[in-house]
């Protein structure tokens, strides 16, 4: 009979220590929204932050953008102007920070996770999808206790703009495999295509003018999202189940986010808002360690304790 190793969970307490990319990456996607919001309709300022980023890690990692790889730096670059635009617009028609970034990063995690799958055939898709499941009718859950009177189906439109950004990105992220020329390439070319698409796009302001503090902040938080997601799946905590990387940081995002930045802006939250944030935080643990040591959790656990109870 296999029996929980006491190990295991040394092991996994250590590994706490060694997550702090995935922290950290979390930590960037949650100040890169707070920049978004605030940048109003001037996203010129995200467009800069990513240029921004671009020569950061260019000069910080020398990564060189022209040795760069373009065919896996084009992804991202077309990633980010639907990202901006589709957190963008989201915020506006939704009016609730929380909700925004736990029904985009929710949707992304899940159609990530199939498309990985549908490309690798790997077992991540049977090992995740219960799990993404349960996420989503958490999420679903908390758009019920906050329902709006003036939510339609359009208003949920940009979301599917930014999961499409999201998929794109992460995709640059993951088959560049943390080249710092290529995030160099990929956020410039980004900044730039963001730039250039304001000149087209309705109700976004380009002028000069309208640079603020925003475009260095974002900057920043853009600069610490490449290097931190690209780390992340260097971590040797992760060297036999990276495929759990994206899915890691954005249970933590569905913990950390809504909270965060619904508390900043006075979204009301109840106390089952709480229960939630706990439910997402369970499932977060035994998909790690369901990837880590082969069984869930509370099967392994059960096992462990089978085991105890027979000697």
């Amino acid at each position: 009979m296999r029996s929980l190793k006491v190990s295991h969970f040394g092991n996994f307490l250590q590994g706490g220590r060694k997550m702090i990319y995935v922290f950290l990456t979390i930590i960037a996607y949650i100040l890169f929204n707070f920049s978004i919001i605030e940048a109003g309709n001037s996203l010129l300022n995200i467009a800069i932050a990513n240029v921004i980023g671009g020569l950061f890690t260019m000069w910080w990692r020398k990564g060189r953008p022209w040795k760069g790889n373009l065919l896996h730096a084009i992804p991202g670059a077309i990633g980010i102007p639907l990202i901006v635009y589709g957190l963008s617009f989201s915020h506006k028609s939704l009016q609730a920070p929380g909700e925004v970034m736990e029904v985009v990063y929710d949707i992304f995690i899940v159609s990530f996770t199939i498309t990985l799958w549908a490309f690798n055939k790997t077992k991540m898709a049977k090992v995740d999808m219960p799990r993404h499941l349960v996420m989503l009718a958490l999420v679903g859950l908390r758009l019920v206790i906050h329902w709006k009177s003036h939510w339609t189906f359009m208003s949920f439109v940009p979301v599917l703009v930014a999961v499409l950004g999201y998929i794109l990105f992460n995709t640059s992220i993951k088959i560049s495999q943390n080249n710092p020329s290529t995030n160099s390439l990929m956020n410039i070319l980004g900044g730039v295509v963001l730039a250039l698409s304001g000149l087209f796009v309705p109700g976004v302001t380009v002028e000069l003018t309208s640079i603020s503090w925003v475009a260095a902040f974002s900057g920043g938080s853009i600069l610490l999202l490449v290097w931190a997601f690209g780390s992340s799946y260097g971590s040797k905590f992760f060297a036999k189940c990276v495929e759990v990387v994206p899915a890691m940081v954005y249970d933590g995002l569905l913990l950390a986010a809504p909270l965060t930045i619904g508390l900043w802006y006075g979204q009301n939250f109840y106390f089952v808002d709480f229960l939630i944030t706990l439910g997402f935080l369970a499932v977060a643990v035994d998909r790690l360690w369901c990837h880590k040591y082969g069984l869930p959790f509370y099967l392994d656990a059960l096992v462990g304790f089978a085991g105890a109870r027979r000697f």
